[in-house]
């Protein structure tokens, strides 16, 4: 989450499009959705194009070509002033990963058993 005075979505989107070219270049293709969360309004997914298939289809985007990382939006007034932030002079943005999916897409994982299965002795080669 982040809050001051004067953020907008355009500093959520240009957060997000940072953090994909340091984690995976940039070449990274990118895209976001308008999406419907509570706490925000408006809200969006953002999506990576799928890291398998480079956005033509296959299992591990399930044939769309991208796969969603996560969600954000522009924090909804209420939700400030239930945090005791004046939502008159504050404006925030919040977010939530699906981190299983960053590493998968960082370490080129193709199947999400891999993290989850309880093989503590795995480490992909790039560590």
């Amino acid at each position: 989450m982040a809050v001051d005075k004067n953020i907008t979505l355009k500093d959520a989107i240009g957060t997000f499009n940072t953090l994909f070219k340091e984690l995976y270049g940039n070449n990274v293709h990118t895209r976001y959705r308008c999406k419907y969360y509570p706490e925000v309004e408006p809200g969006m997914g953002f999506d990576l194009e799928c890291f398998s298939c480079h956005g033509v289809g296959c299992s591990i985007c399930k044939g769309a070509g991208w796969i969603e990382m996560g969600g954000a939006g522009i924090i909804h007034p209420q939700v400030l002033s239930m945090a005791s932030i004046d939502p008159k002079i504050w404006r925030g943005f919040a977010f939530a990963l699906g981190l299983d999916r960053w590493v998968m897409a960082k370490f080129n994982i193709k199947d999400i058993r891999t993290l989850l299965g309880g093989n503590l002795a795995y480490k992909p080669n790039e560590l």
